[in-house]
């Protein structure tokens, strides 16, 4: 997979703690499941409405990496919210798929 398919990640984490910020909250459970269907971001998409551009980005390369990496909540500490369990799923992976950090 090319490091551009990576691209719109980070915003779509974004999206996601203005959601958390702004009070809401998903069942863990569910999105893991969510997740395994391969329709997380379609869901989130169609049920918050937030200001994401799915048309620019591999939407289905989301669903898929989400699918694969999705942390558990014991792995990832979070027992309450899915939505924290998707950010720290991109936060874990976020160092493996960054070339090069600079010192």
């Amino acid at each position: 997979m090319t490091q551009s398919k990576y691209l719109g990640l980070c915003l779509l984490g974004e999206c996601i703690i203005r959601l958390i910020d702004s009070g809401k909250k998903e069942n863990v459970e569910a999105i893991q499941k969510k997740a395994l269907d391969k329709e997380l971001v379609s869901y989130l998409t169609k049920k918050y409405k937030f200001d994401f551009p799915s048309e620019s980005y591999d939407i289905g390369f989301f669903e898929d990496f989400f699918c694969e990496n999705l942390l558990e909540s014991s792995k990832s500490g979070v027992f309450n919210n899915g939505l924290l369990t998707i950010i720290c799923t991109i936060l874990d992976k976020a160092e493996s798929t960054t070339p090069a950090w600079e010192s």
